[in-house]
């Protein structure tokens, strides 16, 4: 009978044990995977407020700092040009409408357009060529004709001196040109000299006039420093300077 008990007493005793270390162990493996639930959780939350401030500077910021870049490589080169009275609103309007018109056309970068004025005015929104070319984008009178029909303009040479509608008319030039060859360089060409010299940068560079000829790889250079430049610019603070300044 004393033997029978402490048998039974010796199989309580395990399966008491076994319970215990059983309680143990779910314990354990519970806190463990509540851990990682808390963890999964604080890193799905760090994902949502990393995205929300690279979707917030993405849109916001990368682009406003885009705008600052090109509106200080504008007083930079005027600067270079000895102009004394360096008009900042002006500088920023012509960066800000180069944003603008580019975010029109997915294939065009701000950039470009910034090399392309540069090439042709040095962003001087007063600039007429010898041939009658107009403005920061230096366009000749009947393209800026045919450009004013896309967009439902009444044409007059007065309107093609706006800033805005310069660079609005160019962006358009560019962007039909892109269209039709798919490529930076035939673009420059056909935007400085037509389509015969677009075929002879392609073809025939033999035939190609002088001024085309610098004219593409000098954009093109500009356009490489400028996106080298961006990658290196400083997004700070900066009162913007009163108008003549």
């Amino acid at each position: 009978m004393k033997l029978s008990i402490k048998i039974t007493i010796g199989i309580v005793f395990v399966l008491l044990m076994a319970v215990i270390q059983f309680a143990s162990i779910y314990l354990q493996q519970r806190k463990f995977e509540q851990m990682n639930e808390t963890q999964t959780n604080q890193l799905n939350k760090h994902l949502e407020t990393n995205q929300f401030l690279l979707s917030t500077l993405d849109w916001s910021t990368v682009r406003q700092k885009k705008i600052l870049f090109m509106r200080d490589e504008i007083i930079n080169e005027w600067k270079r040009c000895g102009i004394e009275k360096l008009n900042y609103e002006k500088a920023y309007e012509i960066s800000e409408t180069n944003m603008k018109e580019s975010d029109k056309y997915p294939n065009i970068d701000p950039l470009f357009l910034l090399s392309i004025q540069w090439q042709e005015s040095r962003f001087i929104d007063t600039v007429k060529s010898n041939k009658g070319a107009i403005g920061l984008m230096q366009l000749m009178p009947p393209t800026s004709r045919l450009l004013c029909g896309f967009f439902h303009l009444s044409y007059s040479r007065s309107l093609i001196w706006h800033v805005d509608v310069n660079i609005m008319l160019g962006t358009k030039l560019v962007d039909v040109l892109l269209a039709e060859y798919e490529d930076l360089e035939l673009v420059l060409a056909d935007y400085n000299g037509g389509p015969y010299q677009a075929y002879y940068f392609k073809h025939k560079r033999n035939k190609l006039d002088e001024e085309t000829k610098k004219f593409v790889p000098s954009v093109m250079k500009k356009y490489s420093t400028y996106t080298d430049n961006l990658k290196t610019y400083e997004l700070k603070y900066k009162l913007l300077p009163s108008k003549g300044l």
